[in-house]
């Protein structure tokens, strides 16, 4: 009897953590962001989508916390949420790559993270000259905002190229970065974000080409030319072409997932220890979303569903501790930054 009675408790256990939310189950969306921001706009076109692939009468909550940056709202998605399937997060990629970098205010592990879909955006490297035609350990002068931006990826870059990145910081919006390209006080800028294909059109007419690309995630993670951009390499590509080796170690692993948070407009995720069930359950949802909202061709976004999401963040989610040393190391030693 008592043998019998522990079985049951075990397969009552089991049988709650693989059941999915149920008809009369509420889910709720944390938005890392403010009321009217981007991620705001964006899961008004996301939710109703995931709702409909969703099974009939749950209905999902939508709750904004923190700043554009999504550090406050991921954070509290990890004090509160519980791994049951129904709470869910909505965050840009600028939390994660506080994450990466070290910043002291990021107290959620993204490496928790169980990813279900995200929103990834291009991101080109522009020059004024070509960095085939550099020789090593050049210096290449890059406009930038900060240290810790989504540029960080294209300053990696350069360095696994071979070459020294001389940044001038402070520029964030396009007519400045411009400004400085068009006053000769730096010769290449990287573009990524929303507004990249708007942004590369710009520095073009300022004199600059594009050099490569982050490229965009195939089935398999694989990172392949963009198709707006056909004749233009990706990173591997050029060092690969450059240097005679593919790039690999821990500052190639730093690359990958700085790169990726750089690119990601959006990652929908669950917490970590979510039920099986209520994962699948999740991203049949996303597919769905993914074929029925219209693709935002003019910012070049690419909606990604699973199994093309975990494929995608996988460098960043799995981002190992030699990886994040080497990420923070090569920003205290290269750039005289450390998180503040």
């Amino acid at each position: 009897m008592l043998a019998a009675c522990l079985g049951l408790a075990l397969l009552d256990r089991t049988g709650r953590a693989e059941t999915p939310p149920t008809l009369d189950d509420d889910a709720s969306l944390l938005i890392a962001g403010p009321s009217g921001g981007r991620l705001d706009r964006i899961a008004g076109d996301l939710v109703p989508a995931l709702v409909h692939g969703l099974p009939a009468g749950m209905h999902v909550e939508r709750d904004l916390a923190g700043g554009p940056d999504g550090v406050t709202g991921a954070n509290q998605f990890e004090a509160r949420g519980v791994p049951d399937g129904a709470s869910i997060l909505l965050m840009p990629g600028e939390a994660a790559l506080a994450w990466l970098v070290g910043d002291p205010r990021a107290r959620f592990n993204a490496c928790g993270l169980i990813p279900v879909m995200a929103g990834v955006t291009p991101g080109v490297m522009m020059s004024r000259r070509p960095l085939a035609a550099a020789t090593r350990a050049a210096r290449v002068r890059i406009v930038a905002e900060r240290p810790d931006g989504p540029e960080l990826a294209g300053l990696l870059a350069l360095d696994l190229l071979g070459l020294r990145p001389e940044p001038a910081f402070g520029y964030a919006d396009a007519p400045a970065v411009t400004q400085v390209i068009l006053a000769n006080r730096a010769d290449a800028a990287f573009v990524v974000g929303p507004d990249a294909p708007q942004r590369v059109a710009r520095l073009a007419r300022a004199g600059l080409a594009p050099e490569f690309v982050l490229g965009v995630p195939g089935p398999d993670g694989t990172v392949l030319r963009d198709p707006q951009m056909p004749d233009v390499p990706t990173l591997p590509e050029l060092a690969t072409r450059l240097r005679g080796t593919h790039p690999a170690g821990p500052l190639y692993d730093a690359w990958r997932a700085v790169s990726v948070s750089a690119q990601l407009s959006f990652l929908l995720a669950l917490p970590a220890l979510t039920p099986a069930a209520s994962v699948s359950l999740w991203r049949r949802a996303a597919v769905h979303a993914a074929a029925v909202i219209p693709p935002a061709d003019a910012t070049g976004l690419r909606l990604l569903p699973c199994p093309e999401t975990t494929a995608f963040t996988a460098p960043m989610v799995d981002a190992d501790t030699a990886t994040l040393l080497e990420l923070r190391h090569w920003l205290g030693t290269r750039l005289g930054w450390q998180p503040a």
